[in-house]
């Protein structure tokens, strides 16, 4: 058994030495070295690229780098370097991201005469984004909320500029948007009594970023656009704005598990453009409900979510009848029970035709919380929402009641109460 062993490695070890002969042949067959037929400049250097240099260069070079030539950045540099990326694929692939490339050096080209300094769109040491997934444990089924986590990626500076540029023109809320609770309960205040025809009932638009169909979102950017102005120089710069918006919202590739995807329709959740291209699209539907006359007297919407005041005869043909609208916009809806509808974080009440607000939460809310500073924005909403009074004490007992499951005392949130309400009261 033992001599079977000792055959055995020196078997191993002469299959060893015979390779590592073979390599030494190789590497001393690669010393050899021909004479070289490549052009020499002048007392210094050897040209041993494909380059050819002008005089210009040749001078530098010859004078040994003391000063340095003057460079302009390309602009398919901006993005990302695609030659060495697209090296291994087949003609036909590299001819179509030459293309797409293309498109975005002219759109960047275009930008220029906004943005001066374009090169500061460029993000150094980009990656492809990756995707992550959050479940919507409140929900039946338990789906997942797809986010693909874009700020790294080589367009997201200029996503970035773009919403800073559009954020700086004006109001991108058309009347029916709302960007909070306190607006939502000022607004409803402002409408008035409910009639006793009339129900309160919540609509939800179904995935609303991965079905939001992005070349109308796009038009709709620039409808809106074009109405804060009708110069001709106005109109080239919305041309340039579009263009790059419609560009880099095609840009939704990503990464996951060591593979490479892009989705094929939407837009994503974790691009900074894509919260106002769903806004956009979102008014775009609204103003065809209501230009077929079946808009509700009340509809606050605040993102996907809306909060609307029905006659109760109409309540499902409305809810058909916007279903028709655009075949992937698709609306569920929640109906009020025994006169209480929750809506975003409140409890929304027909007391009478008189609307009562409470805080609402969701059934997989905990009390669990962080240090102090979290206590505030409950103490905040405490004192601004317009809660009646059975509903104002609740919200405070849950709150002492949290502050001490997570180690303070009642005497710190009486003072914070206290510290709001004289802060609203100085105003």
């Amino acid at each position: 058994m033992l001599l079977k062993i000792q055959r055995a490695f020196e078997c191993e070890e002469a299959k060893k030495r015979k390779a590592l002969k073979i390599k030494w042949a190789r590497l001393t067959q690669n010393r050899i070295q021909k004479k070289s037929s490549l052009p020499t400049l002048a007392n210094c250097v050897v040209n041993k690229s494909s380059i050819e240099f002008t005089p210009r260069e040749l001078t530098v070079l010859n004078n040994r780098l003391v000063y340095a030539l003057s460079a302009t950045t390309r602009l398919d540099e901006i993005i990302v370097n695609i030659e060495a990326g697209i090296k291994w694929l087949s003609s036909e692939a590299k001819e179509e991201i030459r293309s797409r490339i293309s498109k975005k050096n002219r759109a960047i080209k275009e930008a220029s005469t906004i943005f001066k300094d374009i090169t500061k769109l460029r993000m150094p040491n980009p990656s492809l984004p990756r995707i992550r997934c959050q479940p919507k444990i409140h929900k039946e089924g338990h789906e997942m909320r797809k986010i693909i986590a874009d700020s790294n990626s080589p367009t997201f500076n200029i996503a970035r500029w773009l919403i800073q540029e559009f954020s700086a023109l004006g109001n991108t809320f058309n009347k029916h948007a709302i960007r909070n609770t306190s607006e939502l309960t000022s607004k409803l205040q402002e409408a008035g009594h409910i009639n006793t025809n009339e129900a309160m009932v919540s609509f939800d638009v179904k995935a609303l970023f991965p079905n939001t169909p992005i070349k109308p979102a796009i038009h709709q950017l620039e409808v809106w656009l074009n109405k804060l102005n009708n110069t001709i120089d106005w109109r080239a710069k919305v041309r340039s704005y579009t263009k790059l918006a419609s560009l880099w919202m095609g840009e939704n590739y990503f990464t996951f598990r060591g593979k490479f995807y892009k989705t094929t329709a939407g837009v994503s959740v974790g691009n900074p453009m894509s919260p106002l291209v769903t806004e956009m699209f979102m008014a775009y539907v609204e103003s065809i409900i209501e230009e077929k006359g079946i808009m509700p007297r009340i509809w606050f919407r605040y993102v996907d979510d809306i909060f609307a005041i029905v006659e109760k005869d109409k309540i499902d043909s409305t809810l058909t009848e916007i279903n028709r609208i655009q075949r992937k916009i698709q609306f569920t809806i929640e109906k009020q029970e025994h006169g209480s509808l929750p809506f975003l974080d409140l409890r929304i009440t027909n007391n009478s035709g008189k609307l009562e607000f409470e805080i609402y939460r969701k059934p997989t809310a905990t009390q669990r919380t962080i240090p102090a500073t979290s206590a505030h924005s409950m103490v905040h909403r405490l004192c601004t929402y317009p809660l009646n009074k059975d509903g104002f004490h609740k919200e405070r007992m849950f709150i002492v009641d949290t502050a001490i499951k997570n180690g303070y005392t009642a005497e710190i949130i009486e003072k914070l109460i206290k510290r709001k309400q004289n802060q609203i009261e100085a105003l």
